[in-house]
């Protein structure tokens, strides 16, 4: 069975796709219903579906959007896209990401039936040229392992992002990183990244060698010692000075 997800911000149109069309028949199984563009990412980030029908105007994320961002993710997913009249230069831009299919709404189910057909035959013979059933690379742990060892290693820049190690160091979509890191390590990865700098500024307060602003620079907090106290006592239960005290 192929997965197929809908993603359009008309209600009767989610309804009526949903329950017209024999998933099962076509060999499909619809694993989402989303009726925005970010929770259509959010499904295919979580779900990886081979087959999407999206609408081209959607709040959050575009349907062009989130074709770019899924490309990103995975160039393997066929794509159908709803379209209004007047909308075919959106259509036509994502032909640019291997889109292939485009309806008019309201469209016939008889409609979408055959074209749900013709593209669920494409996916098919796509994985058979591959050999074997598209799975991302980042679907082990590998890439978690890089991106913790990367921030343990740089912690103490300032500027260090999730954003920055995915685009940068992993060259991956950073919304899909942020989710495998915490499906992976169960925290976010701003907490852990708050946790290693925290862990390091315990280690320097206890050699008693520099001024609290000196440690908030050294583990990545810059010129704001505030805000380090701010996470230090959320960590800990206690400001860098109180902990300083008891020592």
């Amino acid at each position: 069975m192929l997965k197929c997800m809908i993603a359009d911000d008309e209600k009767i149109i989610r309804e009526t796709i949903s329950s017209s069309i024999p998933w099962q028949a076509l060999g499909l199984d619809l694993i989402g219903v989303c009726k925005n563009g970010l929770e259509a990412l959010d499904v295919i980030i979580d779900e990886n579906p081979d087959l999407c029908l999206i609408d081209i105007r959607m709040p959050g994320l575009s349907g062009l959007e989130l074709i770019e961002r899924a490309h990103a993710f995975n160039p393997e997913i066929c794509f159908i896209i709803l379209s209004g009249y007047g909308e075919f230069e959106y259509a036509r831009k994502a032909m640019l990401y291997g889109v292939r299919h485009y309806l008019l709404k309201p469209s016939h189910p008889c409609q979408l039936i055959d074209v749900l057909s013709q593209t669920a035959e494409e996916c098919r013979n796509n994985k058979k040229r591959r050999g074997v059933q598209y799975a991302p690379t980042h679907a082990s742990s590998h890439f978690i392992e890089q991106c913790i060892t990367y921030t343990r290693t740089h912690y103490q820049d300032p500027d260090l992002t999730l954003k920055w190690i995915a685009e940068n160091q992993l060259f991956m979509n950073v919304d899909y990183v942020s989710k495998q890191f915490l499906r992976q390590t169960g925290e976010r990865y701003s907490a852990f990244l708050n946790r290693i700098r925290i862990e390091q500024a315990v280690s320097l307060l206890q050699e008693h060698s520099y001024t609290i602003y000196e440690i908030a620079q050294r583990v990545g907090y810059g010129n704001n010692p505030q805000y380090f106290s701010q996470v230090f006592r959320k960590f800990t239960g206690l400001t860098p000075t109180a902990y300083l005290q008891q020592l």
